[in-house]
């Protein structure tokens, strides 16, 4: 377990003082789930991509989506990836509690009856399964929280959401209050949402003042651990303990044309052009000792700490923004509950 004073803290993440994150954290009653494992192996962290070759899903997103072929061999599509550089107060020991945001609409953070496999990311490649969790409700950033933050995190997220193709529906929001001058309505808010547009145009300045205004906070959610999968790390503990990561695979490149001194053709210097990707189609299933998902192929894990913000797909964070009325959560985010459980091995 590496020393906490290790762990690299961005200035891009929210900051709480203690009596916010007291006064939070009383939603769940300060809840701690014991664990008792032996502690070499209740401590054992496995990598990003060790995950993604024995269970799917790629090395970047928050909420991967597992393929099928995997689902039907291990049957667990519940995994939830954190990283303390930038959610400090996600757990950092099996069975904590803490905190994990999102920034959203003020009243987005509706509750869930889904658990969630979590692991945190302590260092670099190094993933500590922590639990079982359930996402419980918490205030949000008020607006003077949001405001006593440091000027670096509110420059940060605000270009995020201005750059990031997950926080589309955050922008066509933004834009819908400009537009009307008041707080749209559920159904303007669904009209502004269902436009083909990606709203570049909202700027970093529009996106602060959404936040200065209270339109747009930083929601946050309450980790609670309700049980914790034994079998599950003893498993992960065992398998990495021996597992060799494959090698990395070679970039096709065309071959430069070779020219002899004699050759009367001369050298104009041409770049090499660029080789198309290669499939990632789905292979056939294979027994243990098992092979790199397809999912895995040509990703690495990110070493700065980032969870894909800058992904173009939606499902690396907790729910789309929709009207309330819908209740709907991205494909990602609908898992299959499970407290408990070991791995097909």
């Amino acid at each position: 377990m590496p020393d906490e004073k290790k762990i690299k803290i961005e200035e891009e993440v929210p900051r709480l003082s203690r009596d916010s994150i007291s006064a939070r954290l009383a939603v769940i009653n300060y809840a701690v789930y014991v664990v008792e494992l032996e502690e070499s192996i209740k401590n054992a962290t496995v990598s990003r991509q060790f995950m993604t070759s024995y269970y799917g899903g790629n090395t970047q997103s928050t909420f991967p989506s597992i393929a099928p072929s995997h689902l039907e061999r291990h049957g667990l599509d519940d995994f939830m990836y954190v990283t303390l550089s930038w959610n400090p107060y996600a757990p950092k020991f099996a069975g904590d509690s803490g905190f994990w945001f999102n920034p959203g609409l003020p009243d987005d953070n509706q509750e869930s009856e889904e658990i969630h496999r979590v692991f945190v990311r302590l260092a670099a490649k190094k993933w500590l399964y922590v639990g079982q969790y359930k996402l419980v409700p918490a205030l949000p950033l008020t607006i003077e929280e949001w405001k006593s933050q440091g000027e670096v995190m509110k420059r940060t997220w605000a270009e995020k959401i201005h750059r990031g193709e997950w926080a589309r529906d955050v922008r066509a929001i933004v834009w819908s209050w400009k537009t009307k001058g008041q707080k749209p309505t559920k159904a303007e808010m669904g009209e502004a949402i269902a436009r083909k547009d990606k709203y570049s145009h909202i700027s970093p300045d529009d996106i602060r003042y959404a936040f200065d205004e209270g339109r747009l906070v930083v929601l946050a959610w309450c980790m609670k651990c309700v049980s914790y999968a034994e079998d599950f790390q003893r498993y992960i503990a065992r398998e990495f303990a021996h597992w060799v990561p494959p090698p990395p695979k070679s970039k096709k490149r065309s071959k430069k044309k070779l020219l002899t001194s004699t050759s009367r053709e001369p050298n104009t210097g041409q770049k090499r052009k660029r080789a198309h990707s290669e499939d990632r189609s789905l292979s056939p299933l294979t027994p243990a000792p098992l092979t790199p998902s397809p999912e895995s192929e040509g990703e690495t894990e990110s070493e700065d700490g980032s969870e894909g913000e800058e992904a173009t797909d939606a499902k690396r964070h907790i729910r789309q923004y929709v009207p309330r009325g819908t209740r709907s959560r991205p494909s990602s985010m609908k898992t299959k509950t499970e407290d408990s459980g070991s791995p097909a091995y």
